[in-house]
């Protein structure tokens, strides 16, 4: 029975620590833009109450909530820096040293 080769390292595979791939999130963005916004013109174009303006009415709303996905998949796959490194916390190096120029 073959056997499949070894993948290369960090192939294929989202960055350590994320979620997704940062350029597969930027592609589904692109896809869900261009959806969203071909949506938006067709809603516009249509006369109300024919059946093809409720069908550009629900690619509009599939097109929204493809971009809200999206969003909220690259905001929670974003890396925090360090503990040490947030705003607001203060370095404990120059307080051990009494903050003092000699």
């Amino acid at each position: 029975m073959p056997r499949r080769p070894a993948r290369a390292a960090g192939r294929g595979r989202a960055p350590r620590g994320r979620l997704t791939d940062p350029g597969l999130l930027r592609g589904a963005f692109r896809i869900a833009v261009l959806i969203f916004g071909l949506a938006a013109i067709l809603v516009i174009a249509e006369p109300p109450g024919s059946a093809e303006f409720v069908v550009s009415l629900l690619s509009l709303f599939v097109g929204l909530a493809f971009v809200a996905v999206v969003a909220v998949l690259a905001r929670h796959g974003q890396r925090r820096p360090p503990d040490d490194k947030r705003p607001g916390k203060t370095d404990s190096s120059a307080e051990s040293q009494g903050g003092m120029d000699d």
